[in-house]
């Protein structure tokens, strides 16, 4: 019964986590939203403005909605890893248009269990290694194309709010002197955009992000990206946009709760070792570890607790 139950509530989470990355993907496939993510974080589209960075993006028929590649890659076990959405983006050049590829992801919980920029060099990695005879052939390297991977992190710590943090490979010469400068490598850039609470003078990336994906009143909303962007959202889009924030910010509170109490027990036992191995005060030992705000009187009863427990055996 008890199994029935997990693989139940299971089947529940991942039903609300596909409706949540759907509504993100839907979004962001909006000519008028991606462009400016782009305009602030792409350096090709510096200076541009919205509608020259949509004469780069491949539009449907409807010239609204972006054609982006879903892209599925199967690793050597079998396993699927699927990019929320990959887009060809064309900057004008010389003679030509110069391809760049941008994989745009949306990310809840900023800590999932694992580092989360390390996932973003992996799908990067996987971005960027799939152009081999596709984009270029043999040694032709010079057609590599330059590739983005953009993490919007829904749910950012309290220190990251409304922050953006840029990853790219830089030179360093670590001996030697030349008089040219080391050569500039610049296929691999992951961006991570920590969303906030809306403000005016947030950067249009930032802004657009959190106006549509932020916790907001509909009317709040619709207003909002109105005025600043000229975006009219239908009643339907505005429900979505509220069913997301309403579930993300359910199943994020309740994450962070599950991770304050491992916390709060990590601290238990780091603080009974701090007193059995240097025979310090509990006082002194609590003061030397750092436990979740809120918790400190529950871990100091357990600590005590489970001290006492000790010295009766």
């Amino acid at each position: 019964m008890y199994h029935n139950r997990t693989i139940l509530s299971q089947e529940i989470f991942e039903e609300e986590q596909s409706a949540e990355d759907a509504t993100f993907k839907f979004f962001i496939h909006k000519s008028d939203v991606l462009a400016r993510i782009l305009k602030d974080n792409i350096d090709e589209l510096a200076g541009m403005s919205v509608e020259e960075i949509k004469g780069c993006l491949q539009l449907e028929s409807d010239g609204k909605t972006v054609i982006g590649r879903e892209t599925e890659y199967i690793t050597r076990d079998g396993r699927k890893v699927i990019l929320d959405s990959v887009f060809d983006v064309f900057i004008p050049g010389t003679g030509s248009r110069i391809p760049i590829i941008i994989g745009l992801e949306g990310q809840r919980n900023p800590r999932p269990g694992y580092p989360l920029g390390k996932r973003a060099e992996y799908y990067l990695a996987r971005m960027v290694s799939e152009q081999k005879d596709k984009y270029f052939t043999g040694k032709n390297y010079g057609d590599l194309r330059k590739t983005y991977s953009i993490w919007c992190v829904l749910e950012p710590r309290k220190d990251d709010l409304n922050s953006v943090v840029r990853y790219r490979m830089k030179a360093e010469r670590t001996y030697g002197h030349i008089d040219d400068e080391p050569e500039e490598l610049v296929t691999f850039n992951v961006i991570m955009m920590y969303l906030g609470s809306y403000k005016d003078d947030l950067p249009d990336s930032l802004a657009i992000g959190t106006a549509m994906f932020s916790k907001m009143g509909e009317n709040e909303r619709r207003k909002l990206v109105k005025d600043r962007f000229k975006i009219e959202l239908d009643d339907s889009e505005l429900e979505r946009l509220k069913e997301m924030s309403t579930l993300g910010q359910d199943k994020y509170d309740h994450g962070r709760a599950d991770e304050r109490d491992e916390w709060a027990r990590a601290s238990v036992n780091d603080a009974i070792t701090i007193v059995n191995e240097t025979g310090v005060s509990v006082e002194k030992a609590l003061s030397m570890i750092t436990i979740p705000e809120g918790y400190r009187s529950n871990v100091e009863k357990e600590v005590r607790r489970r001290l006492s427990q000790f010295s009766k055996v």
